[in-house]
């Protein structure tokens, strides 16, 4: 029940910040700046593997045995894709999109750490995980706040 709650409250969080992102990559004008344009596509590349791992996660069976350990590896995978977004050179117009990454990347390596701790442990650690799943709440608000930024300086 706890991995089924974990697993579907991310899930509909992460769809609406991901059509955020892809709409803000269509129509960029011939007349942009390549860094811009760069970084645009760039993002929108980051948003759609944050999609595919959300679907990943959203098609673990939370009764199967192994659903910890999957939950656990898209995470990680999850965490990796926030770190490569945040390591994207930003042109100077998007100086606090890229702050942002860096935060929600920080935000998402706590959350995987904090996953592995509730997972790990002997016990289930039901307050690491209730930990895990702020953090990605916030990693995910940042990321949405990314979004913002990128369609409102077009």
């Amino acid at each position: 029940m706890v991995m089924k709650k974990i697993i579907h409250g991310r899930i509909h969080f992460v769809k609406y910040l991901l059509i955020v992102l892809l709409l803000t990559a269509c129509g960029s004008s011939s007349k942009e700046d390549p860094a811009v344009t760069r970084y645009r596509d760039d993002m929108a590349v980051c948003a759609e593997n944050i999609k595919s791992i959300a679907a990943s996660i959203d098609a673990i069976d939370p009764s199967a045995a192994d659903a910890p350990a999957q939950l656990l590896s898209n995470i990680d995978r999850m965490r990796d894709r926030f770190n490569e977004m945040s390591a994207l050179a930003a042109p100077e117009a998007y100086g606090s999109a890229s702050k942002l990454a860096v935060e929600a990347a920080t935000l998402m390596n706590d959350c995987s750490t904090l996953y592995h701790t509730a997972y790990d442990a002997a016990v289930y650690d039901s307050l690491s995980a209730e930990q895990a799943q702020k953090q990605y709440e916030n990693a995910m608000q940042r990321l949405s706040s990314i979004g913002e930024i990128l369609m409102e300086t077009k």
